[in-house]
């Protein structure tokens, strides 16, 4: 409890400050650094909310994964923090959280997609790829949930 005001503070900053390289004149374009580390904080996070019950070469887990890598590769790194929220507030039952998540995504999309300093084909293919990813992933747990 001492250290909730603390844990939604990070919960706020994290995101935003993702929109600051995007909110001045000049775009930081390699996301490649923030990029690996959500990816690996992804990694961490779905295994963690997995209990540890699921080994890494289970289907579920491996699908997961494979996602995150591949959201990783070609998704701005915003769209990563949005769905690491999604996933936090889901998996410890905190509608703030996942409240938050639902709300960062459109305004990501937003800035990123309006944003004059990169090319239109390049946002195009990159919100349609990592909504591509998200479908499958959606529609392949939508699947294992009716099993």
């Amino acid at each position: 409890a001492m250290f909730r005001p603390a844990s939604y503070a990070f919960v706020f900053s994290i995101p935003t400050t993702l929109l600051l390289p995007i909110t001045y004149s000049r775009i930081y374009t390699n996301w490649l650094p923030t990029s690996v580390f959500l990816c690996l904080g992804l990694v961490a996070l779905v295994y963690w909310l997995s209990n540890n019950r699921l080994s890494l070469k289970e289907p579920p887990l491996l699908y997961a994964i494979v996602a995150i890598v591949l959201l990783a590769c070609f998704a701005p790194p915003g769209l990563l923090a949005a769905i690491a929220l999604l996933i936090l507030g889901h998996g410890i039952h905190n509608s703030f959280v996942t409240a938050y998540g639902f709300l960062f995504i459109p305004v990501f999309i937003i800035y990123f997609y309006y944003y004059l300093g990169i090319d239109l084909a390049y946002k195009s293919w990159t919100l349609i790829f990592s909504g591509l990813v998200l479908l499958a992933l959606r529609h392949y747990f939508s699947k294992k949930a009716n099993q």
